[in-house]
Order: C-alpha cells, then structure tokens, then sequence
C-alpha cells in the first residue's frame, strides 16, 4: 500500500491580495471564507480572543472561496482599521424602499432642498427647550430618508460635498458606513476637509464598537476612549484640529475641566 503526503504551501507562497480587494470579494461572494492564521501560520481556532482593533493583516489568496489571514498584535493605521469596519459591514445594505415618494429630485437643481435641509438640520440641534426628543429623531430620520434619495439618484454631487458630508455624519450609522469610501476619496482629493474625515472617522469607528482615532466625539464624561490617547494631539494637529485640552474648554468651558 503507496501512501502519498500532501504537503502544505508555505503561507508566503501564495498571491498576495489587499484589504480592499478583500472587501471587493466579499461584496460579490459572501461566502468567501477567511482564515486567521498566527505568526507561526497556525489556524486561530478561537477568533473570540482576537480584538482585530489591535492586530494589523496580511492577506494571501488560497483558492477562489479562501483566503489565508495573517494577524500579528501592533498598532494598525486608521486606514487599515477604517476598512475592518467596512469589512464587518458587508453586505452594505441601504433601504431604497421610500425612494419613490422623491421621484421629484432635479440633480441639476439642489439648493432649496440642500437648503431646507440645512435649517432643519441646525433646527435640532440648537440646545432649547422646545425640541423634544421625539421630534429631533422624527426630523433626524426624515432627514435622512431625503438624503438617501438624493445619494441614490445623484450621488455624492461635489458642489455640495460639505453638505452632504454633514448629513450623512448625522445620519444612521449604516449610512455614514455606506458613504464613507466615497468621502474618503473627497478628501484625499482636497473636495471635503481632514477635520470633516475625522469627525466622521471617529463617529463610525466608536458605533463600531472600536476606539475613536482623534477624539471628536465626547460626551461630558472623562473616558473618552481614544485608540492612542498619548498621541491624540499629534493626530489632530495631522488634521489640522486644535489640541484635546482646547477642543474640550471650547465644548464646555475651562470651568467644566476643573471640576473634573
């Protein structure tokens, strides 16, 4: 009796392949399997240990329906963690079933409704007794039901890029992960401002169930649950923000810092 052993490819052997590339075949094959694999390229059989915010990736493509996850435990740049997130995000779904009611939408012709839009977005968020709970997330949600009609029948329209930017950081969280490739790309192109990315980088990332990156998103707490507190201000000085401490007295006042 011949007995033949297979022999097993040495991780490094097979095709290198991105995280975006990744997500690409994700979005055409749900069922592509990724296997997370150690440094000794040992199979992590229990995934629930690994808090992938923490770990960075190395992607090699076994087969068609299989790819080969290398993790190794470092500090991953907020690109590579923004892209976890749209890869747990997947399939990326948005409800076009209200659509039909905004038939009306003229692309060549926005700006009463960007407009309205605005006052009704600035309407709910001036602190005053007289917007109850119910109504703001009754304007929040119509809000955003227009604005899904306009990204469905126009997309992100450039001449109202800050806008548009605005609504969706205020909108649902499946719509701020829905667009956010496409608003990175506007500020990689200089269209929308670093400190626009970063506040709805840190919005995603903290719905996420993730660290924020720049600190934008505080609540009157002291945990602010910053991925790199001791860098914080560096990375915002990148975006072009001012320091925590200053973000902070500006939110709330130098008195509120003391008395914590």
């Amino acid at each position: 009796m011949i007995t033949m052993s297979c022999k097993t490819i040495p991780f490094e052997e097979y095709k290198t392949i991105s995280f975006e590339e990744i997500i690409s075949l994700k979005k055409i094959n749900n069922e592509l399997e990724v296997i997370l694999i150690d440094l000794r390229d040992k199979i992590i059989k229990d995934q629930s240990e690994i808090n992938l915010e923490y770990y960075c990736s190395e992607f090699r493509l076994k087969s068609a329906d299989t790819i080969y996850r290398k993790v190794v435990k470092a500090t991953p740049s907020i690109d590579e963690r923004m892209l976890q997130v749209l890869y747990q995000n997947i399939p990326l779904n948005i409800d076009h079933s209200n659509f039909e009611q905004y038939s009306e939408i003229d692309c060549h012709d926005l700006e009463q409704m960007i407009d309205t839009l605005k006052h009704r977005d600035l309407q709910v968020r001036i602190k005053t007794k007289d917007i109850s709970r119910e109504y703001f997330r009754k304007i929040n949600r119509e809000n955003a039901e227009i604005v899904k009609a306009i990204l469905k029948k126009c997309g992100l329209v450039e001449d109202y890029s800050h806008e548009l930017w605005l609504f969706i950081q205020h909108a649902p969280y499946e719509m701020q992960v829905r667009y956010y490739e496409d608003l990175n790309i506007f500020y990689k192109n200089g269209i929308i401002s670093a400190p626009e990315i970063a506040l709805l980088r840190d919005r995603i990332l903290l719905q996420s169930g993730y660290h924020q990156e720049y600190g934008s998103q505080l609540n009157e707490e002291t945990n602010y649950k910053i991925y790199d507190f001791e860098n914080v201000d560096s990375l915002r000085k990148e975006m072009g923000m001012v320091p925590l401490e200053e973000y902070i007295e500006i939110l709330w006042g130098s008195d509120w810092k003391k008395s914590h």
